[in-house]
């Protein structure tokens, strides 16, 4: 079987377009479009369907994508048998900014200790993070949150504890009614600020609206209003006085942490790894 029409196969697959996967192997689209009919003309099966510029996987495909993945795999690891000069596997990880700051470094110490894998990291909000894993730029992503995309893999893997905070002094002075200084509407932070902004019992205005929880942080310190944050990002602010958790009808509440990755890669060796990795680091941490 040719492995040339294998990885077109399998890039079709993954980028889900002849001319995305025409551009992912730096081959010319008419050669994708012929390689996948020769494919089909071997297996006797039709790979893919087409509906106007659409073009999905058939069923014959979904069965045939884990044996294509498997001849592929043993085809570089035959080859490296007989190459001297070996570069090691690349990984593009992607990772939100508050997972990032506080989680990421020893993660990736930890996975790069049990795996001879060249790690590409990229960080960034969850909304750039997500559009880069569908668009193949990223392999797989670290993430608050749950997607609200069909095309993405997502496996939970721990969670985040959240806290409202605010000085004590702007507590003390602003009893009653309350500055928010909240996420962009879309971040999934933004729906626990929500919860205050519709209560009918808590007279609130949103004073500071940012992009990341780095901005707010330091609003809060500086006593412009009530944030909700990480526990890990305020927990030593708090043990020194700094920061104070505001007790609404809820104290804490947790966001959950998940990898996400393109739904047809779920089962590639590197990314079952990583996420493996991830999840018994995060247990561990949280013993």
């Amino acid at each position: 079987m040719n492995i040339d029409r294998i990885n077109m196969f399998l890039a079709v697959c993954i980028h889900g377009s002849i001319s995305r996967a025409a551009e992912a192997l730096y081959i010319s689209q008419p050669a994708v479009s012929q390689g996948i009919k020769e494919l089909e003309l071997e297996l006797n099966v039709k790979l893919f369907q087409r509906t106007g510029r659409t073009i999905t996987p058939t069923q014959e495909a979904l069965l045939f994508y884990p044996y294509a993945q498997a001849l592929i795999q043993a085809n570089e690891r035959a080859s490296s048998v007989f190459k001297t000069d070996v570069s090691l596997p690349v990984l593009r990880v992607g990772c939100t900014v508050t997972i990032a700051t506080y989680m990421l470094p020893e993660i990736i110490t930890h996975f790069e200790t049990l795996h001879h894998i060249q790690l590409q990291i990229t960080v960034n909000n969850v909304a750039t993070i997500k559009e880069s894993v569908v668009n193949n730029n990223l392999d797989v992503a670290l993430m608050e949150g749950v997607p609200d995309n069909d095309t993405l893999s997502y496996s939970r893997v721990g969670t985040l504890d959240l806290v409202y905070v605010a000085s004590p002094s702007y507590l003390q002075n602003h009893k009653g009614r309350y500055h928010l200084l909240t996420r962009e509407i879309g971040s999934s932070y933004r729906k626990y600020m929500d919860r205050i902004i519709y209560d009918d019992k808590i007279e609130s205005i949103i004073s500071w609206t940012a992009n990341n929880n780095e901005t707010l942080l330091h609003a809060a310190i500086g006593g412009h209003g009530v944030a909700v944050l990480p526990r890990i990002a305020v927990v030593d602010y708090i043990k020194k006085g700094i920061l104070d958790i505001v007790v609404f009808h809820y104290a804490t509440f947790t966001e959950e942490i998940g990898i996400i990755n393109n739904a047809f890669r779920t089962h590639e060796m590197i990314i079952k790894s990583f996420v493996d990795n991830v999840r018994g680091f995060i247990k561990q941490e949280r013993k």
